[in-house]
């Protein structure tokens, strides 16, 4: 599943894997992946993601 939000630039990719959700989100100013309880919507852990230019 890919949700796009295109007004604000934005996508997110959420995966379902044991008792998790995985998401990706790629935003022009924050992007990050994150990991929640699938149960409980509590954040697992998050990580920022940069982008690297040369």
């Amino acid at each position: 599943m890919l949700i796009a939000f295109f007004g604000s630039l934005g996508l997110c990719s959420p995966t379902l894997h044991g008792d998790g959700v995985f998401v990706i989100w790629d935003h022009e100013d924050e992007s990050f992946m994150v990991a929640l309880d699938k149960n409980s919507g509590k954040e697992i852990w998050r990580r920022d993601r940069r982008d690297v230019l040369p």
